[in-house]
C-alpha cells in the first residue's frame, strides 16, 4: 500500500488541474475529507457567454444602494468627476445598485426612499448623468425584490430600458476587454468574513475558465488580489456608507471604487483605488 503525504496530494491536484479537470476540495476545520474530481469537454464559449466589448479606462464599483440612508451622494459625485477627468469609456456595476427593500430585519431603518419605484426613478436621475456606458448584473437586493417583494419585478431590466447607455445582464456577465482579455461580473452574494479576500479566492477556485478579471460586490469592501501574470480578483467597494445590518456583523464599509485606466503591455495593469473622504 502507497502512504502519499500531504504535500504529494497537493502535487497530483495541480497536475490533474493543470490538464482540465476540476477539483472539488471539501473541507471541515482545518481537515480536507474528501476531493470530488470531475472533468468537462465544453469549451469555454459553450459555458461563458461573452456579451460584448468594454474598452480601458473602465470604473469598477457595485452597491451603491440607492434609497437607502447610507447612499453617499459626495462619493457619487466624485465617481461622475473621475468618469469625465479620466474620459471613462465603461462602468461595471456589479449589483445592488438599489437598497430595494426586505433583505433583512433592520432594514427599514436604513430606507431613505421606501418604495421600489421611487429608487428606480432615482437611480435613473443619477445614472443618466454618466457620460459612459453603464453595465448592470443583479445583486442579492434586487434578486430579493423580484422574488418576495414585488414577485417577478426585474427592477434593472426596467430600469436600463429607460436610459440608452446602461446595459442590464442578469446575474453573470462577461466582456472582452481590450479586444484581448477576458473580464467577468457577478455580484457573489453569500457571507462575509474577516478575511476581505474571501469570497473572490471561492468564486476564482470554482471557476472552471479563468477570466483576466473577475469582478465582485457585495461585501463592501475595496480590494484587489493578483492570481497571475493578467489574473485579478476584484472587490469593489460601495458607494453606501454604513447600514444596521454592516454595523450588527462589526464590519465597516469601504466607500469607494477602482478605476482601470490602462494596459500598457501584458504585465503592466494602471490600477487606481478611489477612496472619497467621508464628511
Amino acid at each position: 500500500m502507497v502512504v502519499l503525504s500531504s504535500n504529494d496530494i497537493r502535487a497530483y491536484l495541480k497536475i490533474l488541474q493543470a490538464k482540465g479537470y476540476d477539483i472539488k476540495e471539501i473541507t471541515s476545520g482545518q481537515e480536507c475529507l474528501y476531493v470530488l474530481i470531475r472533468t468537462s469537454s465544453l469549451k469555454e464559449e459553450e459555458m461563458y457567454r461573452v456579451h460584448g466589448s468594454i474598452e480601458t479606462p473602465i470604473i469598477i464599483t457595485s452597491d451603491w444602494h440607492i434609497g437607502s440612508k447610507g447612499f453617499y451622494k459626495i462619493a457619487f459625485d466624485f465617481l461622475l468627476k473621475d468618469v469625465e477627468q479620466f474620459g471613462v469609456n465603461d462602468v461595471l456595476l456589479a449589483g445592488d445598485l438599489l437598497q430595494g427593500r426586505g433583505v433583512y430585519r433592520t432594514e427599514m431603518a436604513d430606507l431613505l426612499i421606501p418604495t421600489v419605484g421611487e429608487q428606480i426613478e432615482v437611480a435613473v436621475d443619477l445614472l443618466s448623468k454618466l457620460p459612459a456606458r453603464v453595465h448592470l448584473v443583479t445583486g442579492n437586493h434586487e434578486e430579493k425584490i423580484k422574488g418576495s417583494i414585488h414577485i417577478g419585478l426585474d427592477v434593472l431590466k426596467i430600469l436600463s430600458k429607460q436610459l440608452d447607455h446602461v446595459f442590464y445582464y442578469g446575474n453573470v456577465a462577461q466582456f472582452d476587454l481590450n479586444k484581448e482579455y477576458r473580464y467577468m461580473m457577478m455580484h457573489g452574494s453569500g457571507s462575509p468574513t474577516e478575511a476581505t479576500s474571501y469570497r473572490v479566492e471561492k468564486i476564482w477556485r470554482e471557476l472552471l475558465f479563468k477570466p483576466n478579471i473577475l469582478h465582485i460586490g457585495h461585501t463592501h469592501q475595496l480590494n484587489l488580489v493578483q492570481k497571475g501574470i493578467n489574473k485579478w480578483g476584484i472587490i469593489s467597494g460601495t458607494l453606501q456608507r454604513t447600514s444596521s445590518w454592516l454595523l450588527s456583523k462589526g464590519f465597516t464599509a469601504k466607500v469607494g471604487w477602482i478605476i482601470l485606466e490602462d494596459i500598457p503591455d501584458p504585465e503592466t495593469w494602471k490600477f487606481i483605488f478611489r477612496t472619497p473622504r467621508l464628511r
